[in-house]
């Protein structure tokens, strides 16, 4: 009687195990696109703070499972979660739907909810969102102040293809000498 109960209990722990792994597995996400296009613009504020504002077109593989949720990454941890907001193909996207993000460090997962990007078809994020602390003093004059930037982007496992990438910088409104603009490493011209 005991040597049946170990081996029924032991079928049984072993039943669940495959269960609940098999059903784990059946729950992950294939995700693979391209970005067609992406623009980025970066507005230095009078506050100290950046804004930063994307378009990005995806293209989701044919063969990949539906793009749901997109991570869009932050310079700093600084980032106001609350600045943000977003649009898939012009719809907006409830704030309920943009949170902290549990896959980067940094950054927010947009909840494209209602608006999935299908299987071989295309379609454009817009995202807008303040960043503050970015302006700090230039570390070779102090008389002039400094920013870092570098774009969201997406890893070799999920996206094949950058097909466009596209950065602009506006400075505040009372900026008006271009030739004070320094750069302290080779101007971003390729991929």
């Amino acid at each position: 009687m005991n040597k049946k109960w170990l081996i029924y209990s032991s079928i049984i722990g072993l039943a669940i195990i495959f269960i609940v792994s098999t059903s784990t597995n059946a729950n992950a996400y294939t995700y693979s696109f391209d970005v067609d296009y992406m623009k980025t613009n970066v507005y230095i504020e009078l506050d100290g703070s950046i804004t930063i504002e994307y378009w990005i077109n995806f293209t989701c593989h044919s063969w990949a499972d539906p793009i749901n949720v997109v991570d869009i990454g932050f310079p700093t941890a600084d980032y106001d979660l609350s600045s943000v907001k977003a649009k898939i193909d012009g719809h907006n996207i409830p704030s309920y739907n943009i949170k902290v993000s549990e896959y980067i460090d940094i950054g927010v997962e947009i909840w494209l909810t209602g608006h999935y990007i299908d299987p071989g078809e295309s379609g454009q994020l817009y995202v807008i969102g303040n960043n503050p602390n970015m302006i700090f003093g230039d570390y070779e004059n102090e008389s002039l102040a400094s920013v870092e930037f570098s774009p969201t982007w997406f890893g070799s496992s999920f996206c094949s293809t950058y097909e466009y990438l596209e950065v602009n910088f506006y400075f505040p409104p009372n900026f008006t000498n271009g030739n004070e603009v320094k750069w302290h490493y080779r101007e971003y011209d390729s991929y």
